[in-house]
């Protein structure tokens, strides 16, 4: 799978992540007040002193939104994988409550459901890592639809059983599709890039208006830059849902097997 340098960075475990934020933009900071104060250049960039501080907002107030933006993307993505996960555990759990009454189909369905259950946990969670579905997965998924699909359940069970069994299977069809939709959603490169350049700029705002004192200027700097690092850190962390230093977690399938829901 090609990566950009933005996806590796942002599949990095979250402390490595807050330690790249906070170095990169602390070194940016450091640069802009060592140009402000102590470079060849003070006196050229002293020259713009008298920029008062609503003239300078405009970096900060962008990237502001645009980081919003963002993070409503990056978190409406982290619950809806969340939703998934727990809309595919309730149609399985359907599917074998449901299997109950089929009669002489019960046992090979809850045995496909348990079978398609463990393969996700054993063959296809670890795949998504690697944007890729398992194909004993679709197999087991693909058994579990046709019995379900079987004319003959319609004569023990009835019809309306029958499509509602159907129906539960085709459930767990599409939270697995949308499941693996999400994990191969890669990271908008050109929103990141974006955001992370206009924290930069921001930084460049808040030096110009402190252009009077060293000290002001380092404090507003740290402060920005603390806030910016943190906010950053927050919304990368959530980027990718299963893979990502904040993790979708397979409990709930999981539960299906060994916890308080368990098949049989």
């Amino acid at each position: 799978m090609n990566q950009s340098i933005i996806g590796d960075w942002l599949g990095l475990p979250g402390w490595q992540i807050f330690l790249s934020l906070a170095v990169a933009y602390l070194t940016s900071a450091a640069i802009i007040h060592w140009v402000c104060f102590h470079s060849g250049w003070r006196d050229q960039v002293h020259s713009f002193q008298g920029v008062v501080a609503p003239f300078m907002v405009s970096p900060g107030v962008i990237f502001a939104l645009m980081l919003s933006f963002l993070a409503s993307d990056v978190w409406a993505r982290d619950r809806q994988a969340l939703n998934d996960v727990l809309n595919e555990r309730d149609a399985i759990r359907a599917v074998y409550d449901l299997s109950g009454v089929v009669g002489g189909a019960m046992p090979a369905l809850r045995a496909a459901t348990h079978d398609y259950v463990a393969s996700v946990l054993r063959d296809e969670w670890p795949r998504m890592r690697h944007e890729h579905e398992a194909p004993t997965t679709s197999a087991a998924l693909e058994k579990l639809l046709r019995l379900a699909s079987d004319p003959g359940n319609a004569q023990q069970a009835g019809q309306a059983t029958t499509a509602a069994l159907l129906s539960a299977v085709l459930r767990i069809a599409a939270a697995r599709s949308s499941r693996l939709s999400l994990s191969t959603d890669l990271a908008d490169d050109y929103k990141w890039e974006a955001v992370l350049l206009l924290a930069l700029l921001a930084q460049f705002a808040v030096a110009a208006v402190h252009l009077q004192r060293p000290r002001p200027q380092i404090l507003a700097l740290l402060v920005f830059t603390a806030s910016a690092v943190t906010a950053l850190d927050l919304v990368a962390i959530c980027e990718d849902p299963f893979y990502g230093a904040h993790q979708i977690s397979p409990a709930p399938l999981q539960d299906l097997l060994t916890g308080s829901m368990r098949l049989g």
